[in-house]
This record gives C-alpha cells, sequence and structure tokens, in this order.
C-alpha cells in the first residue's frame, strides 16, 4: 500500500506531498512527525505541502495546518502549500484559511518563493 504522505528533503525545504485524495489521521500524524522532527533539527528548514491528489480537506486536516502554521512561525519556519486542488481551494475560501497561508500553483512556484525574504520572519 502507498503511503498517504511522501516527503522529500531537498537542500532548500522539505517536500510532503499528499498520496491520495483523502488524508487519515495516520497521514495527518506523519505530517505533524516531519514537522517536529524539523523543529528538532539544527537546521530547520521550510515546509512545502503539496496537496494536488487531495479530494477532501477534513476539519482535522485544516486545524492541523492552522496549528502548524502557527507552531513553525513561532519558531522562524515557513509553511507553504501548493497545488491545491479547485474543490479544496474552496473549502479553504469558505473558512477562510486560505488567508492565513503563502499558497503557489506549483511546487516549484513554492520554491522559487522559499528563496525571497519572509515578510513574516521574526
Amino acid at each position: 500500500m502507498e503511503p498517504s504522505i511522501a516527503v522529500q528533503r531537498t537542500p532548500e525545504a522539505i517536500i510532503l506531498t499528499a498520496q491520495t485524495g483523502r488524508l487519515d489521521q495516520g497521514a495527518i500524524q506523519r505530517i505533524k512527525r516531519e514537522s517536529d522532527l524539523n523543529l528538532a533539527s539544527p537546521k530547520r528548514l521550510p515546509l512545502v505541502i503539496n496537496l494536488a491528489r487531495l479530494e477532501v480537506a477534513s476539519s482535522l486536516l485544516m486545524g492541523t495546518l492552522v496549528d502548524l502554521l502557527k507552531k513553525l512561525e513561532q519558531h522562524g519556519v515557513r509553511l507553504v502549500l501548493c497545488e491545491i486542488p479547485d474543490a479544496i481551494h474552496e473549502s479553504f475560501s469558505v473558512t477562510r484559511i486560505q488567508t492565513m497561508f503563502e499558497i503557489y500553483d506549483t511546487t516549484q512556484d513554492a520554491l522559487s518563493a522559499l528563496q525571497k525574504p519572509w515578510a513574516k520572519q521574526k
């Protein structure tokens, strides 16, 4: 069985990519675990979460993303989202959480944006 979240570590970022249409509690825990491992690392990297394959954004996922964003920002680490399908983007718009995140059309756009200064950096 394919994991629900693929993890790719690059010199610029940690890229977490949804591999299924729905992220279960185990996948959400994996996102949290990767974030915690990153914060424990001496070289903290930005997190890029690619949601291209996601079909359903549960309230648990949305709440987790907001919590992670706040936690990472407290430590000066960026969290960006990319490749959000229209249906998920609509859910984000209805809940207004899209205004909290940096959102990019592609993973490459997100990685390019990470090379520029971050307005929220502490």
